[in-house]
């Protein structure tokens, strides 16, 4: 039931006619070959297409959701320290106030590298100018009285021996005598 392809094309010998040419062919191997042709040309364009176009556009498109699940984590991580930060803020005020209250101050010093630090507090209390006072290990072991150079050499010693933590009590020099 396929068509069938009947051609006659005319014969001439020295532009006179002497017959004709008589072809008849079926178009089904014809038809054949063109719908493999274009079958083959539809899947190399499909294929071409998926990796040319969809195919870096899924891995952009990954990606990009991959970058904004990290974002929403990071803004949420970022917002927990922001209010973690406030609470400490706030808990920083409150220690300030009780201290400036209780007439206490807070100091610390860190042996490694040796620095020292006072409080708000503490500088106020003992009359120290922040401008003027800088907090330095020499500076502590000048500031304070009697034998309290040698009680901070013996705890650094210890510190440093048994890498626990320790406290002592000194007295120090006010800023203003």
């Amino acid at each position: 039931p396929w068509p069938r392809l009947f051609v006659v094309e005319p014969l001439a010998v020295l532009g006179r006619q002497v017959g004709s040419l008589e072809m008849e062919t079926s178009l089904r191997p014809l038809a054949l070959d063109m719908a493999w042709i274009t079958l083959m040309s539809l899947l190399a364009g499909a294929l071409s297409y998926f990796l040319v176009h969809r195919w870096p556009l899924r891995m952009i498109t990954r990606a990009v959701a991959a970058l904004e699940d990290e974002q929403r984590r990071s803004a949420k991580a970022l917002a927990g320290l922001r209010a973690s930060d406030d609470a400490l803020k706030a808990r920083t005020r409150q220690l300030v106030d009780a201290q400036r209250l209780g007439l206490i101050g807070d100091w610390r010093f860190d042996i490694p590298t040796r620095a020292f630090f006072l409080s708000p507090v503490a500088m106020e209390l003992l009359r120290l100018d922040p401008r003027q006072f800088l907090p330095t290990h020499d500076n502590l072991k000048q500031s304070v009285l009697g034998d309290g150079s040698q009680k901070i050499d013996r705890l650094i010693t210890d510190v440093l021996r048994t890498r626990q933590t320790r406290s002592t009590d000194v007295q120090f020099r006010r800023g203003d005598g």
